[in-house]
C-alpha cells in the first residue's frame, strides 16, 4: 500500500512540474526530472515503508509544486544544482544503512551499561527528548564548523549550492556525514532511546531540517517576523544561513537555540545569493568534492573564525 502510494505520487509530481513548467514558461527535461524524484524516493524506500515515509514524501511534493508555483527565487527545477544534490543524496543513503541499521542495533546490546534504560517510557516522551537532544547537539556542531577552520573545509561542501531548494540539503561532504551520523548513534546509545521512537522522530528531522529548512519559499513573508518564527524550522531561517558571508542561524529544527546563545536573525530582505564565493567549486561533482576537502587549497580560515557575524539585509 505504502509503495504504491510513494510510486503513484512520484508520478504525480512528474506531471505536476511540468505542467507547472508549461504554463510558467520554464525549462524540465522529462528523464532528469525522473532521476530527481526517484532519488528523493529513495530514503522512504531503504528505511521503512511506513506511515512517516509516506507524510516525508508528501511533504517533499507538496514544498517541490510550491517551488515552482510561489518560488522565492526562481530556478531550473532540474538545473545542475538540484542534479548535483540528487546523486548525493543516492549516494549518502548506502552510509546511513550502514551506520543507522548497524550501529544503533549494537549500541543497544553492547552499551548497556552506559546508556540510560528508557524501558517503560512512553514513545512519545522518548521521541520528545530524541529531538530535544539531537537538535542541541546539531547547533554546537554546526556552530563549530563555522568557527574552526578543520571543520569548515567540510562543511563548505553543505554551502557551496548556489541555489536552495527541497534538494539542497542531500550535499553534504561525506566526512561531515560520518561525524553527524556517528554522534547520533552514539546519543541514540546512551539516552537508550527505542528504535521506535528513533524511527518515528527522525522523521520529523527529514521533514524540518532538511526538506522545509531548505525549501525556496519566502516563508514567513521577508520583513516580517511571527512569533512562531522564533520556534520551528522556516525555509527564511535557514536560507539565510546559505547566504553568502552570513552568520548566524545554526539550529536544524527550533531558532530557540539561536534565540538562546544570540545568534538568531531574520532580516528584512529575502536571501538571494547564495554558495561561498567559490563558483568552480560550487559547479564540483560528489569525488570532486571529497577530494577538495582533503587539498591544501581546502585549509582556508573558518567564516565565524575571522569576523563577527554580519548582518544579512
Amino acid at each position: 500500500m505504502t509503495l504504491a502510494f510513494l510510486i503513484l505520487s512520484s508520478l504525480v509530481l512528474v506531471a505536476l512540474i511540468q505542467l507547472i513548467d508549461k504554463h510558467l514558461a520554464g525549462k524540465t527535461r522529462p528523464l532528469v526530472l525522473g532521476v530527481l524524484v526517484v532519488s528523493s524516493l529513495v530514503p522512504a524506500l531503504v528505511y521503512h515503508l511506513t506511515a512517516m515515509a509516506m507524510i516525508q514524501f508528501a511533504c517533499f511534493l507538496l514544498v517541490s509544486v510550491l517551488e515552482r508555483i510561489a518560488p522565492r527565487n526562481r530556478y531550473e527545477f532540474t538545473g545542475e544544482d538540484n542534479q548535483r544534490a540528487a546523486t548525493y543524496n543516492l549516494l549518502r543513503h548506502a552510509l546511513h544503512i550502514a551506520f543507522l541499521g548497524g550501529l544503533v542495533p549494537m549500541l543497544h546490546l553492547r552499551l548497556p551499561g552506559l546508556r540510560l534504560d528508557a524501558r517503560g517510557v512512553p514513545v512519545w516522551v522518548q521521541g520528545i527528548g530524541f529531538l530535544v537532544a539531537w537538535d542541541a547537539k546539531e547547533y554546537v556542531i554546526h556552530w563549530a564548523s563555522h568557527r574552526f577552520d578543520w571543520l569548515w573545509r567540510f562543511h563548505k561542501v553543505h554551502h557551496s549550492s548556489l541555489e536552495i531548494t527541497a534538494f539542497a540539503w542531500a550535499r553534504i561532504s561525506f566526512v561531515e556525514d560520518v561525524v553527524r551520523m556517528a554522534s547520533t548513534v552514539v546519543m541514540i546509545g546512551l539516552l537508550g532511546i527505542g528504535p521506535a521512537a528513533t524511527a518515528a522522530y527522525g522523521g520529523i528531522i527529514t521533514l524540518l531540517a532538511s526538506i522545509v529548512g531548505h525549501a525556496n519559499l519566502d516563508v514567513p513573508k521577508a520583513g516580517t517576523r511571527p512569533i512562531w518564527a522564533y520556534l520551528i524550522m522556516s525555509p527564511a531561517f535557514h536560507g539565510y544561513h546559505h547566504v553568502e558571508g552570513y552568520r548566524g542561524n545554526y539550529a536544524l529544527l527550533s531558532p530557540i537555540w539561536d534565540v538562546m546563545f544570540g545568534t538568531f536573525e531574520l532580516p528584512a530582505t529575502k536571501p538571494t545569493k547564495f554558495g561561498i564565493g567559490e563558483p568552480q567549486f560550487s559547479r564540483q561533482g560528489w569525488v570532486d568534492d571529497q577530494l577538495a576537502t582533503m587539498s591544501p587549497r581546502a585549509r582556508e580560515p573558518a567564516p565565524d573564525a575571522v569576523t563577527e557575524r554580519q548582518p544579512c539585509g
